[in-house]
């Protein structure tokens, strides 16, 4: 999904663009990313854990009506005995935005292709850790 005319996002930055547009980010190895949509625009921001304030204060004042946000995780063992993974320790405030928290196992992105590591939007598609996600408009 990565192309020549799409916009790339550091480490404790953002971009907010047109819904039709492209936009990219790489190297989460324990970061939090959101990709939220709002109307036409949407906004993909890559924060790092320590700066969880600055991503939730961001995404507020964006004021999402739906999106994703990828976090590290942990591999909990339910009653069951079957292994899940959860969130890796997330403040209660994140789960206050419209968006779908995805955890993401950064145990195996040592040698990974950077593409494993990074999330990926364009044409109302979210991408992230070989995962696809309708970011399409709601009524």
């Amino acid at each position: 999904m990565e192309q020549a005319n799409s916009r790339f996002v550091s480490m404790n930055e953002h971009a907010e663009v047109d819904a039709t547009e492209a936009v990219y980010t790489l190297g989460l190895c324990g970061c939090l990313c959101a990709v939220a949509r709002r109307g036409s625009r949407v906004i993909l921001a890559h924060y790092s854990p320590t700066n969880i304030s600055g991503l939730y204060t961001l995404l507020k004042a964006f004021r999402p009506s739906h999106g994703f946000l990828w976090a590290s995780g942990v591999w909990v063992k339910g009653e069951s005995g079957r292994y899940t993974l959860e969130p890796d320790d997330l403040p209660e405030v994140l789960s206050y935005l419209p968006l779908k928290i995805i955890p993401y196992d950064t145990s195996v992105l040592c040698g990974e292709h950077s593409n494993a590591k990074g999330v990926f939007y364009s044409n109302e598609t979210a991408v992230g850790f070989n995962q696809v996600h309708s970011l399409k408009a709601t009524a």
